[in-house]
């Protein structure tokens, strides 16, 4: 190997070791979203069944439901990016493997199948990014019971016609209540 394909080896070992960082990082935000996740639907689901026992009937019961079917959605959008974003650490680090095998054998092979795995490996982590991001905003999303209308029926009131100007009364002048300063007190 010359000295030019030893550098652009090197640089994409590099390469695949940064992404292996970036996705362990990510991998370990996606994992702590997902208990979070976990731990509000266990708890959504005891409420439920303590309601339902008490055979409470109603909008609070109809609201746990949706709530439950949203954490149910959330819970399956942050399974999906924490599942796909494993594949994605295993597929970089088939990329550095195969490059570190590179370095050891002179088989041509190897880098075209590590470009390959990068290319899978950095379409994998948007997609796995992208999921986690509609998680978020999923998760802004309130959900509602579906009796209760948002928006008032009523049309809004306006205000009331505009008041009289007031007369414009001249303002007493800030000079006349402070005392002049005589040049001879000391």
């Amino acid at each position: 190997m010359t000295i030019a394909q030893t550098s652009q080896l090197i640089q994409l070992i590099l390469n695949s070791v940064l992404m292996i960082a970036v996705c362990i990082g990510l991998l370990s935000g996606l994992r702590l979203r997902h208990s979070t996740i976990i731990h509000q639907l266990q708890s959504l689901q005891q409420q439920y069944t303590h309601r339902t026992f008490q055979a409470a009937e109603g909008a609070g019961l109809a609201l746990l439901r949706s709530q439950r079917q949203h954490l149910q959605r959330q819970y399956r959008l942050a399974s999906s990016s924490h599942l796909l974003m494993h594949y994605v650490v295993l597929l970089f680090i088939g990329s550095t493997f195969a490059l570190a095998t590179r370095t050891l054998l002179n088989w041509g092979w190897l880098i075209p199948l590590a470009l390959f795995l990068f290319v899978l490996g950095t379409g994998g982590l948007l997609i796995s990014v992208a999921l986690a991001l509609l998680d978020f905003y999923h998760a802004l999303q309130r959900p509602r019971a579906p009796g209760l209308d948002p928006l008032p029926r009523h049309p809004p009131r306006f205000l009331a016609a505009r008041r009289r100007r007031r007369s414009a009364r001249p303002l007493p002048s800030a000079s006349a209540a402070i005392a002049p300063l005589k040049l001879g007190d000391g």
